[in-house]
């Protein structure tokens, strides 16, 4: 279909779109704003710019679509590490569990020993045991506040590991919904 030319010059076609010369003449660059002898094609100018708005249009939904999908999986993966995750208290309880069967061991070995030095007096026994059974458990206290420290710096590193994954997702989100100019109420619907 053939439409009637309405030729315009800059100014016009600027004040027209509400818009600066300048951008008049990247829009030109673009395609939008057809330029024919005389100055500008109006009605085909006008045309151009509505499709594009439309294309615009489309684009912004897709990429709300893709913000929503993207929002979903984080929720999703958020939620699925959080119950991979061990609370403190289970940590705490393995550990507890961890440390009265060590300490219970050496209980066991100190009693096996004790017997085993059948030719000593029971004096001497029962010093040499209380030796070696402070030794045990110096070490073993030893071992205890390690375990008990690395553990703690182990749940601060995944916890800090989980809000910085947190942090990233979220400023993710935040450029895509700033990209498509959406707001934290459409992101919701």
């Amino acid at each position: 279909m053939k439409h009637q030319k309405l030729t315009v010059d800059s100014q016009t076609l600027a004040a027209h779109w509400g818009l600066s010369d300048r951008r008049v003449r990247q829009l030109v660059d673009e395609g939008i704003a057809v330029k024919v002898p005389g100055g500008f094609d109006l009605v085909e100018s006008d045309r151009r710019l509505i499709e594009r708005f439309r294309r615009d249009d489309e684009t912004k939904a897709l990429k709300r679509r893709r913000l929503q999908q993207e929002m979903l999986v984080a929720e999703r993966r958020l939620q699925r590490q959080e119950r991979e995750w061990l609370t403190i208290t289970e940590v705490q309880a393995v550990l507890t569990g961890a440390w009265e069967s060590i300490w219970n061991s050496q209980a066991a070995v100190a009693g096996h020993i004790f017997h085993h030095l059948g030719g000593m007096a029971e004096g001497e026994k029962r010093a040499l045991m209380f030796e070696l059974d402070s030794m045990i458990k110096g070490e073993l206290r030893l071992l205890q506040a390690e375990f008990e420290a690395t553990a703690k710096r182990a749940m601060e590193k995944l916890s800090c590991e989980l809000r910085n994954g947190i942090f990233v997702k979220t400023r993710e989100i935040g450029m895509l919904k700033a990209e498509i100019g959406m707001t934290d109420d459409e992101a919701e619907d």
